[in-house]
């Protein structure tokens, strides 16, 4: 007696495949965007923080600058090195 032959219809159909590389390149640069908002967050709290304090109206506004300042810094750093990590590859 033989069995009839029984093709899994699932197999029939083509398989998705996952690119790695895209994904890893997404996640990367989904991190790299969620670490710039959290900078920019960060330096806007060290900006308006020294006016919630008791100081003198010149230190506040001398350590809210100092802050930006700071936060721009890291902000035009952290960009140029992301800039210049990009390369075009011919496909």
């Amino acid at each position: 007696m033989s069995m009839p032959s029984y093709e899994d219809p699932a197999s029939s159909r083509p398989r998705p495949k996952v690119d790695a590389g895209r994904l890893w390149t997404g996640g990367v640069a989904t991190a790299a965007v969620a670490a710039l908002v959290a900078m920019v967050l960060a330096t806007l709290i060290a900006v308006i923080l020294p006016f919630l304090t008791d100081a003198e109206p010149a230190t506040k506004i001398a350590t809210a600058a100092l802050n930006l300042a700071i936060g721009a810094a890291i902000g035009s750093l952290v960009s140029s090195t992301a800039r210049s990590a990009v390369r075009v590859v011919n496909a």
